[in-house]
């Protein structure tokens, strides 16, 4: 098999054609497409990294940090974030460009990225920092970061965990999972209002909720 392991799936909104972001031997990390049912992925391309980019990864408070992959808007791309670096990757060509990392883009430099979400119409990402407990926004022009939300910036409800990012209209849904709790952010001002809290209390669906997906017909979490 050309793929050694697998990390992340994603499918396609156009003709659900199965992405996989995993570790190839001697490529590092890759992107493989297209995963018909019973055959080889057709293509791969190499995003970096020694032949087993796990190894790569550093502990960072006593957690390990994630590769994130997030389908853009239009359909026409996916973004990678490892871990503190993101990546635009074209899902017909599979070329890969770096958006916002080393030398891209000025603002704080994330330390364990664990979610993405596009704000299209603001060509930009949100991108939760779950290390230091805040979410950034990043410019897709030219990878500029900036705070929206932590412990000296906007206000309400103080972010612990974030771990899930949507994008709800004009706000952001953000899932914190340490307290277990979706909070609604607003990029403009920076002021979070709780929306649910004790999503992981006994009796409650949740034991240690960590992932979030919008219904784009009602618009339900």
């Amino acid at each position: 098999s050309l793929l050694d392991g697998t990390r992340e799936l994603l499918a396609a909104p156009s003709d659900a054609t199965l992405f996989a972001l995993g570790s190839a031997a001697e490529q590092g990390l890759v992107l493989a497409a297209p995963l018909p049912i019973g055959r080889e992925p057709q293509k791969l391309v190499a995003l970096g990294g020694s032949p087993d980019p796990l190894s790569e990864l550093t502990e960072v408070g006593g957690t390990w940090p994630e590769l994130v992959l997030a389908l853009a808007t239009d359909g026409e791309a996916a973004y990678l974030a490892y871990p503190s670096s993101v990546r635009r990757v074209a899902l017909d060509t599979l070329v890969p460009s770096t958006v916002s990392g080393a030398g891209i883009g000025g603002g704080p430099v994330p330390t364990m990225l664990v979610a993405l979400a596009e704000d299209a119409g603001a060509q930009r990402l949100f991108a939760a920092d779950a290390a230091a407990a805040r979410v950034l926004a990043i410019a897709l022009d030219d990878g500029q970061r900036t705070v929206l939300a932590d412990l000296f910036t906007g206000s309400g409800p103080t972010l612990a965990d974030p771990h899930s990012l949507e994008v709800a209209g004009e706000r952001l849904i953000v899932l914190d999972r340490a307290r277990a709790a979706l909070v609604a952010l607003d990029p403009a001002s920076g002021l979070r209002v709780l929306l649910d809290e004790g999503l992981a209390e006994p009796g409650a669906p949740f034991d240690a909720p960590r992932d979030l997906a919008r219904d784009p017909r009602d618009g339900l979490l």
